[in-house]
């Protein structure tokens, strides 16, 4: 990130790099989200540093799909086939009234009354894990805002949107202007950061 050169790597995942203690090195890939390290001391005494990426989603803005034949979904309402009532024929096993078999004939269907008793509290009560779930800046901010709000208004070139949000991400506010704010302020947030990111890469020039 401080000298701005790219290095390819092997097909396991290894490469090789010139680097001295405070360097940033930034991870970036399509299938991973984007990691810095600053290097210190203790990075250079093993033979090998191993970083580790956290996976995540690429989702698509747009699926064009070309000669599809048109497909007839099936009816929406398909529990009224669950419910049905079928009359045994030769293939179907006979009900011995002697010996009956562990489902109750007639009986309360307890799973389904159970699917539907948990859609009840669903609605009522939100789920502990979405309120504790960890606020992603990257997806969110790409979620938000368009490509050409960073090529067109910031003038960013598109293969440095990455390196961008990275850097804005490192600000404290950066959660608070996403789950607090509406998109207006994280526009603003964007803007000052750009200014504070194209001073930052014209002292490393």
């Amino acid at each position: 990130m401080n000298s701005k050169t790219r290095q390819p790597i092997t097909e396991v995942g290894y490469f090789e790099i010139l680097a001295k203690p405070k360097d940033t090195l930034l991870f970036t890939g399509l299938a991973c989200l984007p990691k810095t390290i600053v290097l210190n001391t203790l990075n250079f005494n093993p033979a090998v540093l191993e970083v580790t990426l956290e996976m995540f989603d690429n989702e698509l803005k747009e699926v064009i799909i070309l000669n599809q034949k048109e497909i007839r979904p099936t009816s929406a309402n398909s529990q009224k086939y669950v419910d049905k009532k079928y009359f045994a024929d030769n293939q179907s096993s006979p009900t011995n009234p002697l010996m009956p078999s562990s489902p109750i004939p007639n009986g309360t269907d307890l799973v389904r009354l159970f699917k539907e008793f948990k859609k009840i509290i669903k609605k009522k009560e939100p789920a502990l894990e979405e309120k504790q779930k960890t606020i992603n800046f990257y997806k969110e901010v790409t979620r938000k805002t368009p490509t050409s709000f960073f090529v067109n208004t910031l003038k960013i070139k598109e293969s440095e949107i990455l390196l961008f949000l990275s850097f804005c991400e490192k600000d404290k506010k950066a959660t608070q202007v996403i789950t607090e704010y509406d998109d207006f302020f994280l526009y603003d947030f964007l803007i000052s950061k750009n200014i504070e990111f194209k001073s930052f890469s014209t002292f490393e020039q």
